[in-house]
């Protein structure tokens, strides 16, 4: 039960730094855009400048916690820590989407 926990946890941690990964690399292959107005606070930041503040302070304690949680249910299932992995990044990702999309919705 341990070992399909940890591999299953670490399967599951993997699909988001993957997706850290594919959002930095996405920013950084956008061309440069002409020069524009950067007077105001915060006008001229990318999601580049703002994903390290997003991804460490805010979003791994939740993700980790989350994760924890769903991974721990998903492996009661005995399913391979291939599947249980994905199947709790998945789950997590929905929950998470969810509470965006409440946060939005009452805004």
């Amino acid at each position: 039960m341990a070992k399909t926990f940890g591999a299953s946890l670490l399967v599951g941690v993997g699909w988001f730094v993957t997706a850290v990964i594919a959002a930095a690399v996405g920013e950084w292959s956008v061309p440069e855009q002409p020069d524009r107005d950067c007077s105001g606070f915060g006008a001229c930041l990318s999601l580049l400048d703002i994903l390290p503040v997003i991804v460490f302070v805010a979003g791994v304690p939740l993700l980790l916690v989350l994760l924890l949680a769903v991974t721990a249910a998903v492996t009661r299932l005995k399913l391979p820590a291939a599947l249980a992995g994905t199947l709790s990044a998945a789950l997590t990702a929905a929950v998470v989407g969810a509470g965006v999309a409440l946060y939005g919705a009452t805004r």
